[in-house]
């Protein structure tokens, strides 16, 4: 697939570059000591010589629309994995109460 790079913002605004033969466009492309991310992916107009045009924005700028992560997500992620790592070690008993505190949880969150 030939898959030509367009950029939205910063300084590569305008940059003219050649369509280049890849198996898909990479999720980010470094440009004037920038990092861009892929932004969208569109259909070449008709009769181009290349496939597709992957869309570009600095990282962090007005066109970038990736989720920020949320400010202690791994923590909460780590506790909660090491409570159940715990959970699961010890008696009978408290293993089906963690098993039937997760089946709820699934539950409540369907």
């Amino acid at each position: 697939m030939w898959v030509k790079f367009r950029f939205l913002d910063g300084p590569c605004l305008g940059k003219d570059e050649p369509a280049v033969s890849l198996q898909a466009p990479p999720r980010t492309v470094a440009c004037g000591k920038r990092t861009y991310v892929l932004f969208a992916q569109t259909p070449a107009p008709a009769r181009a010589s290349y496939d597709t045009v992957a869309s570009y924005a600095v990282s962090g700028g007005s066109y970038d629309h990736t989720p920020e992560k949320i400010t202690g997500e791994r923590d909460l992620f780590r506790s909660w994995s090491r409570l159940h790592h715990a959970l699961n070690r010890t008696t009978r008993r408290e293993l089906l109460k963690a098993r039937g505190a997760g089946r709820r949880l699934r539950r409540t969150v369907r």
